[in-house]
């Protein structure tokens, strides 16, 4: 039986959506257009980041001025840019849906810019928080290749291509006048520059470098702490919450758990807020950043990630689609159970199953969004042991049950 136009679209929109985020880190969203209800996304981090699509007006801004006969490029509250086209699907239910690329950047952007504009726009404190740790998996992309991403959703979507040679972003765009003029500013750079070595001195566990920095950078360091509000103590609270977010994230990548430096970051920005003088801000703030490179020095002296763990994760992700066990690891990587284990704990920061847990619903949500496998199937592959425990983790991990993840656009229309 020949597939119907609507399902030979949702095909292609899914084959899209997933080489784009294969190839340049662009995540796909798409909305009913109707109500503004979220279907899915290809973002790892959607379910922090759609609080923020909301509050930065960025849906609201698609769904009003988008179209079904060309893309649309704006920027949201932040600068940042999406892509956004409307979709038909005749004779269903939901007929028409707003696809959006993005979030997207044709700058580096600095965490000092964004808390100046969560401030601005006043965001709750998740969103604000949510919107930092996700920085990192904004992709710089240059005005040309916006235009050749947006020319491609419309193909996706329509089957045809938009013959016109004239470049969809021009120079009166707000896209390039906005993030062009923060590219340029001088206090811009100077955030990026200031951030950008705190982020190294906290990866390499350089405890001395506070005090050293301070003293040699002090007409720069004032400038960085300036933000245009008339409270000073709230102005030393909004950036020790950046400072602190930028350890976590730095720690982070320097492969300190995950779950420590989060929880280490929860409590000091909790405690930034019970804080009510600038010299306890600054305290606490030196403390934060003492923390984290200790937290990195430790890590250096177990050398990171060892090579019997490197190998653990090797056996793990080439078996992935077998029946693996911790004893089974055990056998082949040639060291007993219990070490393993606790070795693993150790330095990955969670359980070998909680690894291994991790891997197989990231691929659970692939098979998800390219097949049409029973959820049986994907159970049976995964090997778990049922189709209700796979449920069970994939809500626990992704805040919505496998059937609810697969109905949306991609899959459905």
């Amino acid at each position: 039986m020949a597939e119907s136009k609507n399902a030979i679209k949702a095909k292609r929109i899914s084959n899209f959506a997933m080489q784009i985020y294969s190839s340049a880190n662009i995540s796909t969203w798409c909305f009913n257009y109707e109500n503004n209800k979220f279907f899915s996304s290809t973002a790892p981090f959607e379910s922090d980041f759609l609080p923020y699509i909301e509050e930065s007006q960025a849906l609201a801004y698609a769904i009003k001025h988008s179209k079904t006969t060309a893309p649309l490029l704006f920027n949201d509250q932040s600068g940042l840019i999406w892509i956004s086209q409307l979709a038909e699907f005749p004779k269903k239910k939901i007929r028409t849906v707003v696809f959006m690329l993005g979030p997207i950047t044709i700058a580096p952007i600095s965490d000092s810019y964004l808390q100046n504009c969560c401030i601005r726009n006043n965001y709750s404190v998740k969103t604000s928080l949510c919107l930092q740790r996700a920085i990192t998996e904004i992709p710089v992309l240059s005005t040309i290749m916006i235009d050749q991403y947006s020319r491609m959703l419309h193909s996706s979507i329509t089957g045809n291509i938009i013959n016109d040679k004239t470049p969809l972003i021009n120079n009166n765009s707000i896209l390039t006048d906005n993030l062009k003029n923060q590219e340029q500013s001088h206090i811009y750079q100077t955030s990026y520059s200031i951030e950008q070595q705190i982020i190294l001195a906290v990866k390499e566990g350089n405890e001395n470098f506070w005090e050293t920095f301070i003293e040699a950078n002090k007409n720069s360091y004032a400038e960085y702490m300036s933000y245009d509000i008339a409270d000073p103590i709230r102005q030393m609270k909004n950036y020790v919450i950046i400072i602190t977010a930028l350890c976590s994230r730095a720690a982070i990548e320097a492969g300190v758990s995950i779950n420590v430096c989060r929880a280490e970051e929860a409590r000091y920005i909790s405690e930034v807020e019970r804080i009510d003088n600038i010299s306890d801000l600054s305290a606490l703030n030196q403390s934060m950043f003492l923390f984290y490179c200790r937290q990195v020095q430790s890590l250096n002296q177990l050398g990171l990630v060892s090579p019997l763990i490197q190998d653990c994760c090797n056996y793990i992700k080439q078996h992935l689609l077998e029946k693996i066990n911790l004893q089974e690891i055990a056998k082949n990587i040639g060291y007993s159970p219990s070490y393993i284990s606790r070795k693993f704990s150790a330095e990955m920061g969670q359980s070998i199953s909680e690894y291994i847990n991790d891997l197989k619903l990231n691929h659970g949500k692939q098979l998800l969004i390219n097949t049409d496998m029973h959820l049986d199937e994907i159970s049976d592959i995964l090997h778990y042991n049922n189709r209700s425990y796979f449920s069970h983790l994939f809500k626990e991990k992704f805040q919505m049950s496998p059937s609810d993840f697969r109905q949306n656009i991609f899959n459905k229309l």
